[in-house]
């Protein structure tokens, strides 16, 4: 199915035009490449940046969008991408690398070489003066080396 976009005027196939539930085509007049190049205009003006930065502020602390919010963290996929953004803000790796990592050690503790229940019984054991990661651990093993003082980062 074709649109015409009424900014370039050019038809463009209707997936390249953002939903829109307001107007009766239930697509935006604009194609997307238009908006973007309008929305980065826009955000080019002195103090267009700052003002978008604090509406969306505003919007998210209303209720009924924190809730939508926290109710989506409570979802296994919202679990999912809260614990993809962790590892990678604390240790600077990215799922596919904890994954090769599991692989590599057969989803095995690399201390213990017990079997791990689930994602959440698995640590990433990192040095904490260089936070290099070495090992993938159990939550016991996990535990009993961060009472031990004296951790080697040379492995």
């Amino acid at each position: 199915m074709k649109k015409r976009c009424t900014h370039c005027v050019k038809v463009k196939n209707v997936d390249d035009f953002y939903n829109d539930k307001n107007r009766p085509s239930g697509k935006h007049p604009w194609c997307k490449s238009c908006q973007k190049q309008a929305q980065a205009q826009w955000l080019a003006k002195p103090g267009n940046r700052e003002r978008d930065r604090s509406w969306h502020q505003e919007w998210a602390k209303q209720p009924h969008v924190k809730k939508k919010r926290l109710d989506y963290q409570k979802t296994e996929a919202g679990k999912t991408v809260k614990w993809r953004a962790k590892i990678k803000a604390r240790h600077g790796i990215t799922q596919a690398e904890f994954d090769r990592r599991m692989s590599a050690q057969n989803n095995l503790c690399a201390a213990c070489r017990g079997p791990f229940k689930n994602r959440r019984n698995t640590h990433i054991d990192h040095c904490h003066k260089t936070n290099r990661v070495r090992d993938i651990l159990c939550h016991n093993c996990n535990r009993a080396l961060y009472r031990m003082t004296k951790i080697s980062c040379k492995r």
